[in-house]
């Protein structure tokens, strides 16, 4: 459902594009879990796209992969700024992702974290992924 958000032209087109893209090249090694949606800081409503689709912008937003032991985690700013070139920018870690999803009442009941490594930095592009 996060591709029917508002999303900022370099966000959609750059970090965001590039979280799609690691996701579907592991995808064709094995199974990947993804699972993503959108934040909204009070603190920062914006309004870009108020008049156009009626909602708030999303502030940000999130995406977890788990592949092979491995937990991966995003929280990517829903702004201009927001280029393939600084993704690792927003690897988080997934533990405080969750806690903060958890605050706002969503919670992913099937997802346990507790035995994976986590990664501190986004994953390289598997050799011969076409991306598509």
């Amino acid at each position: 459902m996060t591709n029917i958000m508002p999303q900022m032209p370099n966000m959609n087109r750059g970090a965001w594009l590039l979280t799609e893209e690691i996701a579907e090249c592991y995808r064709d090694l094995d199974i990947v879990y993804v699972y993503g949606g959108v934040l909204w800081r009070s603190d920062d409503l914006k309004d870009d796209f108020l008049t156009s689709h009626g909602i708030h912008t999303p502030t940000d937003y999130w995406k977890i992969l788990v592949y092979q032991g491995q937990v991966l985690a995003w929280i990517v700013p829903n702004s201009q700024d927001a280029k393939r070139s600084v993704l690792d920018n927003y690897v988080v870690n997934p533990n405080n992702l969750l806690d903060t999803l958890s605050s706002i009442n969503v919670r992913i009941d099937d997802l346990d974290i507790s035995s994976l490594d986590i990664s501190s930095e986004s994953w390289e592009l598997p050799s011969g992924c076409d991306k598509s």
